[in-house]
């Protein structure tokens, strides 16, 4: 331990000499949580979740952001919802290293689409989903390399998607729509 300050503003405690669950969790409606399931792989470097009705059918599904790197790149992935909570089948997405990934409706057809951002450098991608969870081949989004952080809304009342990126190198940037 340092006998010195180093202007810490937050902490976590963590085994890190093995794998973590990814573990799922259900509300009993009273604020109470209790355990019911894991997704994915332990082995997974995953950085973020985000929950997302991806495939139309109302429950929501899980994207796992995992972090990597251009000499250690890492997929990420699209777990379905099977109705019952749980998550049996993991699709990847070819991805380097994400720590969000973002759904939004970016075409204007309906469906959310995914934009995930690199972490350490690399290109964006865009994944345009059919509807049913059907992902494209990565498109390119934004500059390269990069380290990006990104959201979506529709910032000026237009009906249409918009997305705000921020670049450690390059500053904050508001792409123009496909």
């Amino acid at each position: 331990m340092s006998e010195t300050p180093d202007r810490t503003y937050s902490a976590a405690l963590a085994d890190l000499d093995k794998p973590d669950k990814k573990l799922i969790y259900k509300n009993d409606r009273k604020g109470r949580f209790q355990l019911t399931g894991e997704f994915g792989d332990p082995n997974w470097t995953t950085r973020y979740i985000t929950l997302a009705d991806l495939n139309g059918d109302r429950p929501p599904d899980i994207l796992a952001a995992n972090r990597g790197g251009a000499k250690d790149p890492r997929t990420s992935f699209v777990c379905l919802n099977n109705g019952a909570g749980t998550f049996p089948n993991c699709t990847p997405l070819p991805t380097q290293s994400a720590t969000i990934i973002v759904a939004a409706a970016l075409d204007g057809d309906g469906f959310l689409d995914l934009l995930i951002p690199p972490r350490d450098g690399g290109q964006s991608l865009v994944f345009w989903n059919d509807g049913k969870a059907n992902f494209s081949s990565p498109a390119p989004f934004g500059p390269s390399p990069s380290s990006i952080r990104a959201a979506a809304a529709d910032l000026d009342d237009d009906g249409k998607i918009d997305i705000v990126a921020g670049d450690e190198q390059t500053g904050l940037f508001f792409p123009q729509r496909r």
